[in-house]
């Protein structure tokens, strides 16, 4: 059986990363821009997950160690999901730049 840690700290590093998940979300300044569609709203969505699975696995460990465990595979499930859709966007980018390469552009 697996033990959590829920103490002093364990509360703290929660908040942190909730707030600095919610900083990233407002702030103009992202890894990838937003003008950039769908990869540009990728880091916000992830950002968006990360914080929300962490709000959620942080109230939920309170109060039922069955239902925050069920939490933890939740939140791995979506980490899963965002690097797979990352990964497709980032494919179909490659995709569409060697259709626009291997044709001269768009202006041939």
């Amino acid at each position: 059986m697996e033990t959590e840690v829920t103490g002093p700290k364990n509360k703290v590093l929660d908040a942190g990363i909730i707030l600095l998940s919610l900083l990233y979300i407002v702030s103009p300044i992202d890894f990838i821009p937003d003008f950039i569609p769908i990869a540009g709203w990728m880091d916000d969505m992830g950002a968006a997950v990360i914080g929300i699975s962490t709000a959620l696995g942080s109230f939920t460990s309170m109060a039922d160690t069955r239902l925050g465990a069920l939490m933890r595979y939740a939140k791995w499930i979506m980490i899963a999901v965002f690097v797979g859709l990352g990964l497709i966007v980032v494919l179909l980018g490659v995709l569409v730049f060697k259709l626009f390469s291997l044709t001269g552009g768009a202006g041939a």
